[in-house]
């Protein structure tokens, strides 16, 4: 996705979980800052480009140079690839993101896709609440041909929704935008 926007790219060569979610509660916090500085020194001091707002938080959090993919799309947009064809698709950035969610469209537009307008809120994660959530989610984006997330736990939560409808992250639409088949 990076490539297709001329801008270089790697993977972060320490990568590993951001320490945000609540399993990782459990270590103390030197142990934690421990884990996210080396994710940050193995970035030779080149920004890092997160596809979780949770990760963009936490490593911020840390004084890591870190950003959401959706704001680092937001300001490179005169380098986004446009589609042929334009698709209706419904925007969950994810409740880390939801800051985003007027950059998401934007973003989305830009590339000549066609937001639904419908409203965007919370997957449930995996709490007890997340079944009616999902439903009502699901019935916000039933005009939609795809759902755009920004977030991997809404990515879980959507693409695991019998007879749902098609879902992609907001890196993966720019990919498709580009033509790169997977």
């Amino acid at each position: 996705a990076m490539r297709a926007m001329g801008i270089g790219a790697r993977a972060l060569p320490k990568t590993t979980c951001c320490m945000h979610p609540a399993q990782f509660r459990d270590m103390t916090e030197r142990e934690r800052r421990g884990v996210k500085n080396a994710m940050g020194e193995s970035s030779d001091g080149h920004p890092i480009v997160t596809l979780c707002g949770g990760c963009s938080e936490e490593l911020q959090a840390s004084d890591i140079n870190a950003e959401h993919i959706i704001p680092f799309l937001h300001r490179n947009m005169d380098k986004l690839p446009k589609t042929d064809g334009p698709l209706k698709v419904a925007l969950q950035p994810g409740c880390s993101a939801m800051a985003f969610k007027k950059q998401m469209a934007e973003v989305v537009r830009a590339m000549g896709y066609e937001p639904i307008g419908n409203q965007m809120g919370c997957c449930g994660k995996n709490v007890s609440v997340s079944v009616p959530l999902m439903e009502e989610r699901m019935q916000e984006c039933a005009r939609a041909d795809l759902i755009v997330v920004g977030c991997p736990m809404c990515f879980t939560k959507y693409d695991s929704q019998p007879d749902g409808k098609p879902v992609v992250h907001i890196a993966e639409l720019l990919a498709m935008a580009a033509g790169c088949r997977g």
